[in-house]
């Protein structure tokens, strides 16, 4: 039993290490102005948060393989103990390997334009992200005059 739910750590580790692969995938899809960053603001410390909560359970799975094997072990100790016989012998069982302190994961992406530390793959939105908010401001404009693209603001 103890084998089986270490081995369910393994799959909750790997997905929450997908889950971070994917949400890269979405950065800078925030939007631009307060609104949008502040949005941004909670979802990296909400994101964060639900990972740091994650990894302690990861962690806890390991902890209850090890607890069932322990007292698989301390009853079957106790059980020869008390044996008429006693000469039974316990059968013991080697504690599973399992991940024994909570993993540390990658911090969520931030979702807002500007922050030049996301490592963005695209090249469009890397060049963009050092654009100056003014300058971004004029960019809007054109973009929404050549190609019909939705404009808000100034």
């Amino acid at each position: 039993m103890a084998g089986i739910v270490a081995a369910q750590q393994v799959h909750l580790d790997k997905a929450a290490k997908d889950f971070l692969l994917a949400v890269s995938e979405y950065m800078d899809c925030g939007g631009h102005g307060p609104a949008a960053e502040a949005v941004s603001a909670s979802y990296v410390k909400v994101g964060n948060t639900f990972l740091d909560t994650w990894a302690k359970a990861v962690a806890g799975i390991g902890g209850v393989a090890t607890g069932f094997t322990t007292t698989a072990d301390n009853y079957a100790r106790a059980e020869a103990a008390s044996h008429p016989s006693g000469t039974a012998q316990p059968q013991q069982f080697p504690l599973p390997h399992v991940i024994d302190s909570p993993p540390r994961y990658s911090r969520i992406t931030d979702l807002k334009w500007g922050d030049m530390d996301d490592y963005s793959s695209n090249l469009i939105s890397w060049l963009l992200e050092g654009v100056p908010d003014w300058a971004m401001d004029i960019v809007r404009k054109l973009l929404h005059h050549v190609f019909r693209w939705p404009h808000k603001g100034p």
